[in-house]
């Protein structure tokens, strides 16, 4: 037992003992500034915002009508040889526009109902409701007997029992 005692002694001893300690293990790594490496990246940052740059003004540009070349000589000399045809001297009346009617679609209102606060209308078999079109018609307003549709220029209205 005495061999372990000793060997404990020792190593107790070690311990007590400071260690020498070398400067360059206190003293914190000098970081060197490299300038090749700081170039090549900064290099490469700049390319790559470059190119994105490049191709967003690709995207992003407006398209510009193709500038098509005049073409002179025996085309110009034909056209200009063209009789010119005599301006007509009737008028031709307008058409009167009050005369002009709509064709509309036929409609058949099948039912009307609420549910939720909210009108919807059984038209052609299809479940409409304020806003939603039907046959270019789009529907404005829905009350208990009737149903208004709206087109390009007057207002039609469906009333149950009976069709457009």
């Amino acid at each position: 037992m005495s061999i372990i005692y000793d060997a404990l002694k020792k190593v107790e001893g070690n311990l007590s003992k400071p260690k020498p300690v070398s400067e360059s293990s206190h003293a914190p790594a000098k970081r060197t500034f490299k300038l090749i490496p700081f170039l090549a990246y900064s290099f490469a940052v700049f390319l790559a915002f470059f190119s994105m740059k490049m191709v967003y003004d690709l995207i992003t540009r407006p398209r510009q009508a193709q500038q098509v070349k005049k073409q002179t000589g025996r085309l110009l000399n034909v056209v200009t040889a063209v009789k010119q045809p005599a301006l007509l001297s009737k008028r031709i009346p307008a058409l009167n526009t009050q005369e002009i009617t709509e064709e509309l679609p036929d409609l058949v209102l099948n039912g009307i109902f609420f549910s939720g606060g909210a009108g919807y209308a059984l038209i052609n078999n299809q479940i409409l409701e304020e806003g939603d079109g039907i046959s270019g018609l789009v529907v404005r307003k829905i009350t208990e007997g009737d149903v208004e549709l709206k087109t390009k220029n007057s207002v039609v209205t469906l009333s149950l029992n009976s069709s457009h």
